[in-house]
């Protein structure tokens, strides 16, 4: 072949070429930023977003079973001030003075004894016994917990400081020694009840932080559902519903990316070649074919220090936006993708061929 037609035909290739690979380039960054601002983020929020939604759903179920144990909690509490309420126990006390009044208490000291720890047990049973368990539960104050102890070491004091108490031997000293217990049992009940009160008080307000906090937990659950749809809906491009699902289109992004950085050094690659064939067909020299202007930016020839520098420069910006781009779209650098360093491998190789070629035709020409 005629020398002059293989120049003008390498030189139609290789200017061809040059317009591929710009092209290419330009497009290729577009394209990679319009599907990641457009879909990918987008999506990425709805995938946030269903993960907020998973953690309020949770947050709401923890909200609905804390009220129906306050709910347990608070029930056992009435049910435990109709007890104090009726405080059946006194019946001992006022037996014990009914069989004083006629007469029928041999043993006053004993059967005194024995009604002072018949009122305490029943206390304990009925009272502390149940408040304790209904206090049990895991999540409450702590202060709730030491009322109970509290209770219990003023039912534990009240029995120990009436227990071998003198009763006198005449009528009236023992119904008035009656009296007085009375009165202590009538206070000591009093006591009780206010215990009870400031626990229903400390439960009831509990419960309805919990009430509140489950309204706000749905309606945060409600805004979010919406934020999902609306992210949803933003993520798929008018052109491509229908078309193609976001989920396919998301996965097959990082390939599309390498795909294109392989395609830009490939026709990089063939243009390079078309170029020094279009040289020796004109027969240029080394300094010739090293001259900034007999080229272009996207060369990958030796076009001397400055020229070579951008072109490589160039080159680096593309393939460095389009690495941005696909460690951005796996998700916090790829953690868990199984091709992810499998596609930055093969950005890293078409880098290095880029920076490589003309390197090479500075030593070989």
């Amino acid at each position: 072949m005629e020398p002059q037609i293989r120049f003008s035909r390498h030189s139609e290739l290789w200017q061809a070429g040059t317009t591929r690979v710009q092209r290419t380039a330009v497009a290729g960054l577009i394209f990679a930023s319009v599907i990641f601002f457009n879909v990918i983020e987008p999506y990425a929020k709805t995938e946030q977003g269903r993960s907020n939604l998973l953690s309020i759903q949770e947050q709401q179920q923890q909200a609905g079973e804390e009220l129906a144990r306050l709910d347990t909690i608070l029930m056992r509490l009435e049910a435990i001030s109709t007890v104090v309420e009726e405080a059946a126990w006194r019946r001992h006390q006022q037996e014990l003075a009914k069989r004083f009044r006629n007469g029928t208490v041999a043993a006053p000291q004993q059967e005194a004894d024995l009604t002072i720890r018949t009122i305490a047990a029943e206390i304990r049973r009925d009272v502390l016994g149940p408040l304790a368990e209904a206090l049990a539960e895991p999540g409450l104050s702590v202060h709730l917990a030491d009322q109970t102890a509290g209770m219990q070491a003023v039912i534990d004091q009240w029995e120990q400081s009436h227990l071998g108490q003198r009763w006198y031997q005449t009528v009236g000293e023992k119904e008035r020694t009656v009296s007085e217990l009375d009165a202590e049992i009538g206070t000591l009940q009093q006591q009780t009840q206010q215990v009870l009160s400031d626990l229903q008080s400390s439960v009831d307000a509990e419960h309805k932080r919990w009430q509140r906090q489950r309204s706000e937990l749905a309606a945060e659950l409600e805004a979010t559902e919406e934020d999902i749809e609306r992210s949803l809906d933003e993520s798929i491009p008018a052109w491509a519903k229908g078309l193609v699902s976001v989920e396919r289109m998301i996965n097959a992004y990082p390939w599309i990316l390498v795909g294109i950085a392989i395609y830009l050094a490939g026709s990089a690659l063939a243009s390079e070649r078309h170029f020094h064939g279009m040289a020796n067909a004109a027969g240029w020299s080394q300094t010739e074919r090293s001259d900034p202007l007999l080229s272009s930016v996207w060369t990958l020839t030796w076009r001397g220090a400055i020229g070579t520098g951008l072109t490589l420069l160039c080159y680096f910006a593309v393939v460095a936006g389009l690495a941005y781009f696909l460690y951005r779209s796996m998700g916090s650098g790829g953690d868990g993708h199984p091709t992810v360093w499998l596609l930055q491998l093969v950005l890293l190789l078409v880098l290095l061929i880029v920076i490589a070629t003309p390197l090479r035709r500075r030593l070989v020409p």
